[in-house]
């Protein structure tokens, strides 16, 4: 049997670099995504392009330009639509986690939704001659930290060190603390 590998075309210097910059000013997101720059062998030019923004409520506006030009997007109603659908954009309010459970499995029932989403979906375009630029007008993201439970001043436990008395456990040391009182309830 003979095996052919593919060569690291990297390792000879080869690469492609796509900057990529966002910036929020006030309730104004902008993404721009330069050019690429460079390229490698097989490298595919014309690509499409889609982003994915978790916010906390529907956008009151997007735009998008490529290449300078303005790109007029349309809203569509669900994910699906929007696989089939160029320049376009999709409001999911609450995202479903739970899409890759084994089928017909206990697992499969649950439901795990996170945060709202947009999802833009732009046409194919020359990525190493045009920009791809977004405008969110209305971004807002007020994700409550579903980790803090509680606030307030920390102490450190007071450690104390007893070497063991145990025969058997010549060289072990016992680590013991006074509890701590906890810090206020948030919820």
């Amino acid at each position: 049997m003979t095996m052919t590998a593919r060569p690291s075309f990297y390792r000879l210097g080869e690469s492609a670099t796509t900057h990529i910059t966002s910036s929020l000013q006030k309730n104004r997101l902008e993404v721009h995504i330069y050019k690429t720059t460079y390229h490698f062998q097989g490298q595919e030019k014309n690509q499409a392009t889609e982003l994915r923004i978790n916010l906390s409520q529907m956008p009151k506006k997007l735009a998008a330009k490529m290449g300078g030009k303005s790109v007029k997007l349309s809203q569509v109603n669900s994910l699906d639509e929007l696989r089939n659908t160029e320049n376009a954009w999709f409001f999911d309010e609450a995202p479903q986690l739970n899409r890759f459970a084994t089928p017909g499995s206990d697992f499969e029932k649950m439901d795990i939704r996170k945060n709202p989403m947009v999802y833009v979906r732009l046409a194919k375009t020359d990525i190493t001659a045009n920009d791809v630029e977004l405008r969110m007008d209305g971004y807002q993201m007020d994700d409550a930290d579903v980790l803090l439970h509680s606030n307030g001043a920390l102490a450190a436990p007071q450690v104390t060190m007893k070497d063991s008395q145990s025969p058997t456990k010549a060289f072990e040391l016992v680590a013991t603390w006074n509890k701590q009182s906890m810090p206020t309830t948030t919820r």
